[in-house]
């Protein structure tokens, strides 16, 4: 009689070798499927291992992939609930940096500085004393109670030099100008304080508005090589102006213009 036990050892043993074999299988299975990729580039999916085979699709650059197995340099992916491929060239283990989007700047209120300086016009009486009207203006603002004709008749004369008084006479075409030292004294005289401002950036010109003081400036500007008017206010791209000659309020202008009609004067200014 044969050994029923040992008759069955070698197929026992066999048995036990294939399914330590498919677990080793399943196993390896597993691990592939649980090595996670990285696409380094727009990548293109294929039914096949290589080049040649039909492409099926695409991945955006830092897509995330699961690699279920390997063929060469190819990774067997599921894709669209398919098997295909892509190419482990563009693949990586390290995942992306999170692109943290931008902080959108916070909105601001655009500033606007506009003073209600009182308007005065200069003719008939003084067709070439701009300059005096629009100190005229500005010192009103500041609440002193004169006129025009009151200043002009207070204002300093000069023969030839505008940094010692009015040169010629305002009361007639023939007048030329008087620049803001000779007009100091007049100014702090009715307002308490003078400053020349004269030179005075764009910055300096916006601070001194934004106190609440309107400016004379001397500009070349309305077809006069040589003109006056109160600066009243400004934003982010204008400045605004009491003019004189015009006798219109708030007249508006780019800073653009302004500055080049300002500098044409070497930026002479006055205020308190």
């Amino acid at each position: 009689m044969r050994n029923f036990k040992r008759d069955r050892l070698p197929q026992f043993i066999l048995g036990l070798m294939v399914i330590l074999l498919l677990c080793t299988i399943s196993t390896a299975s597993v691990s592939a499927a649980a090595t996670t990729y990285y696409t380094t580039a727009d990548l293109t999916v294929r039914t096949g291992p290589g080049t040649n085979y039909k492409a099926v699709g695409w991945l955006k650059k830092n897509a995330k992939i699961s690699s279920l197995a390997k063929s060469g340099k190819w990774h067997r992916i599921t894709f669209n609930k398919k098997n295909a491929y892509v190419s482990g060239s563009y693949l990586t283990t390290k995942a992306p940096k999170p692109i943290t989007p931008a902080k959108p700047k916070p909105a601001t209120a655009e500033t606007k500085v506009l003073l209600n300086v009182p308007m005065i016009a200069q003719r008939p009486d003084l067709p070439t004393g701009c300059e005096i009207v629009s100190l005229t203006m500005v010192l009103k603002y500041k609440g002193a109670k004169v006129d025009k004709g009151k200043l002009a008749k207070e204002m300093p004369r000069h023969a030839s030099d505008p940094n010692k008084g009015y040169v010629g006479n305002p009361y007639t075409s023939k007048g030329y100008t008087i620049y803001p030292p000779a007009l100091m004294n007049l100014t702090k005289k009715y307002a308490g304080t003078a400053v020349n401002m004269t030179g005075a950036s764009n910055a300096t010109l916006e601070a001194k508005l934004r106190a609440g003081r309107p400016i004379v400036t001397w500009v070349k500007l309305g077809g006069f090589n040589v003109h006056c008017v109160a600066l009243t206010g400004y934003d982010s791209g204008n400045y605004y102006y009491n003019d004189p000659w015009t006798n219109k309020k708030n007249v508006k202008i780019s800073k653009t213009a302004f500055n080049k009609a300002f500098s044409a004067l070497s930026k002479r200014a006055l205020s308190y």
